[in-house]
């Protein structure tokens, strides 16, 4: 017997991440360990933008992934201005419980909210 997926686009996908709430095949870039996460939100930190993110796509330790979690804790967060645009956003680390396998840690441009 075949189940029927429902189809959404990405309009109809929330923007953002509710701590304690599982969010189901969702791409993102995931550290291993909460030292690696540190350590690329240091670069963001102290670089900037561009040598964070290149740093987060070199790393051996962080990947760009599909998977299923649940967002537990903000660990950082690093506020971004956008040079030129009148536009700020925040990059987020967040630990995630990945459903089958443990703890990762999340890297996110996404609102990160409080259960209500």
């Amino acid at each position: 017997m075949l189940l029927a997926t429902p189809q959404f686009s990405a309009a109809d996908e929330n923007w953002f991440y509710t701590l304690g709430e599982l969010r189901a095949n969702q791409q993102g870039n995931f550290c291993t360990t909460h030292g690696e996460a540190t350590e690329i939100a240091n670069i963001f930190r102290k670089y900037g933008v561009r040598p964070g993110f290149s740093a987060l796509s070199n790393s051996p330790d962080c990947e760009l992934r599909v998977d299923s979690f649940t967002p537990l804790e903000i660990i950082e967060e690093i506020d971004v201005v956008a040079k030129d645009v009148d536009y700020e956003y925040t990059i987020s680390f967040i630990r995630v419980q990945i459903h089958g396998r443990g703890d990762s840690f999340l890297v996110t441009t996404r609102e990160v909210r409080e259960p209500k």
